[in-house]
């Protein structure tokens, strides 16, 4: 069994308006890992939609897949603490990504907690 580790997604990402983040880009392998915590703090204008996405498998590959984990909103004060545990489809290559579904640029800081 692997020992809990604490993995960083994003670090001050920008991403503009309808735009995305891809994090890590060279994606983890969390075999051996079966409980997994989510945790991305959002800064940027308040009502600003966005899409939490996982992606496994090769990179750019024809059976790389991906599903949407989440959906949410910015809140009032223009930031939001988004926490949730989740299960993932495929232990290797995995990445998150963020979709900026807003008018304006927000920034990103986000950690995957695997145990």
């Amino acid at each position: 069994m692997p020992t809990p580790k604490i993995f960083t997604l994003f670090k001050n990402v920008n991403i503009p308006a309808s735009g995305n983040a891809f994090g890590p880009s060279s994606g983890l392998d969390l075999s051996g890992y079966t409980n997994f915590r989510l945790v991305i703090r959002f800064d940027g204008p308040a009502g600003t939609r966005f899409t939490i996405n996982e992606l496994y498998g090769p990179a750019g590959a024809i059976d790389q897949l991906n599903s949407d984990i989440d959906t949410g909103t910015i809140d009032s004060l223009g930031s939001l603490n988004y926490r949730k545990k989740f299960d993932i489809f495929g232990p290797k290559n995995f990445s998150i990504r963020v979709f900026n579904n807003g008018a304006g640029p927000i920034k990103v800081n986000g950690s995957l907690y695997a145990v």
